[in-house]
């Protein structure tokens, strides 16, 4: 299996995706514990490491974890922060 990687994202596009993800109740946060393990765990995500990467590329604002958990191109798990208008993703080159 290959190793994750932690990739810039577009920042508005994900917000608009994002939001649509909300609207349609695709949106995991880390309050809604259940939900949030089991879909770290099924992905084999380490939500720790995301968070120090998100503390090193964000200068001035406190890295937000969400995933977006859709079928679309854009589901997966990122790191962001409105302060910085900066978003990294979560990457298996496997899938």
């Amino acid at each position: 299996m290959a190793r994750p990687q932690i990739v810039e994202a577009n920042y508005y596009t994900f917000k608009k995706r994002l939001q649509t993800a909300v609207d349609k109740g695709n949106r995991i946060e880390r309050t809604d514990k259940e939900a949030w393990s089991q879909y770290i765990k099924s992905n084999k995500i380490n939500d720790i490491a995301m968070l120090s990467w998100g503390k090193l590329k964000f200068a001035t604002g406190k890295p937000v974890l969400v995933v977006i958990d859709d079928n679309s191109d854009w589901a997966g798990f990122y790191a962001y922060s409105d302060e910085d208008e900066s978003c990294l993703k979560w990457v298996r080159p496997d899938g």
